[in-house]
């Protein structure tokens, strides 16, 4: 909303502005079992220097809730009623 003149590329038209309510994975909730889980799979899973390092970062900064779903036309629909039109970025969704 801060571009001067926005315009689509293929299309040219105005973007527009609209309100979209969206599910999320709580990962600061998730901290403590994530922390273990990444010291053995970085290892067993021969992760990169760089994926660690990025891994390690997120959790010295603190996990931050991830958005989870997304406003598009394929993909994974996600089994609410709320939420119909919208589709996952995960294959599942978790139990709420």
């Amino acid at each position: 909303m801060e571009l001067i003149n926005p315009r689509c590329k293929t299309c040219s038209t105005t973007p527009v502005k609209r309100d979209s309510e969206h599910l999320f994975l709580d990962l600061p909730r998730l901290t403590n079992q994530l922390e273990p889980w990444i010291e053995s799979s970085s290892v067993k899973g021969r992760w990169t220097s760089n994926g660690i390092a990025i891994t390690k970062s997120w959790l010295t900064t603190g996990l931050q809730p991830r958005c989870i779903t997304r406003d598009l036309k394929w993909g994974t629909p996600v089994p609410l009623p709320k939420y119909k039109g919208k589709v996952t970025i995960i294959n599942y969704i978790i139990a709420f």
